[in-house]
């Protein structure tokens, strides 16, 4: 992975890249794929649930859109990643309390 760019679905494996490793390198975390898609959304697609939790805690939005007009919340969800989408939900009720 380039500094301060995701390039590959294997930058946001948390076998090959744990989200410490992938944070510390600084990466825009709204930069987003020729789909549209944030590290988030592909975390979340990937079900790599403790990096999209990590991307989350580093300040990823869940309401940014990728090309379709879906968040990663609905991605997370639409490709059956019960985990990614259970941590993502209640990220956002935690969050969504606290206002």
């Amino acid at each position: 992975m380039r500094s301060g760019h995701f390039s590959r679905k294997r930058d946001l494996n948390p076998k090959s890249s744990p989200p410490q490793v992938l944070l510390s390198r600084k990466v825009d975390l709204e930069e987003k794929t020729r789909r549209g898609a944030t590290a988030l959304h592909l975390s979340a697609g990937l079900g790599h649930g403790d990096v999209a939790l990590a991307l989350l805690e580093a300040r990823a939005s869940l309401e940014t859109k990728d090309a379709q007009g879906s968040t990663a919340l609905l991605v997370a969800a639409s490709r059956g990643q019960v985990v990614s989408f259970k941590r993502l939900l209640e990220h956002k009720v935690i969050h969504t309390n606290r206002l």
